[in-house]
């Protein structure tokens, strides 16, 4: 298990990377998202951009890189995964902004 100050780290990056669109990394919306009405797309991403109500049952790693919410009542995900910087495979050191590239998802709940 990550030592606190790891999972602080990575919070933050990923907290940075959601809100600001700062540090190494792409947003991805999935297809179902997409063909959707261009103002549920900005719901969608505005709710993942702003959300900041985790606690200990929806982030039980403190890493700010999961939820689900509801939008125009369609169930929607949003996932922040870190990969190395080729894309080739997960990150072995998630908090080295060097050796980091981090994908975040959007989906409907039912293309998961």
């Amino acid at each position: 298990m990550p030592c606190a100050s790891s999972q602080n780290r990575t919070r933050d990056l990923n907290d940075r990377f959601r809100h600001l669109r700062q540090g190494n990394g792409r947003v991805f919306v999935t297809t179902g998202i997409k063909a959707r009405a261009p103002v549920f797309l900005t719901e969608v991403i505005y709710s993942a951009r702003t959300f900041d109500t985790f606690s200990a049952q929806n982030d039980p790693h403190d890493e700010h890189d999961f939820d689900a919410v509801t939008v125009i009542a369609a169930r929607v995900f949003w996932e922040i995964d870190s990969y190395d910087p080729t894309l080739a495979s997960g990150s072995a050191d998630p908090e080295d902004e060097t050796k980091i590239y981090r994908v975040c998802t959007i989906m409907l709940a039912q293309e998961y």
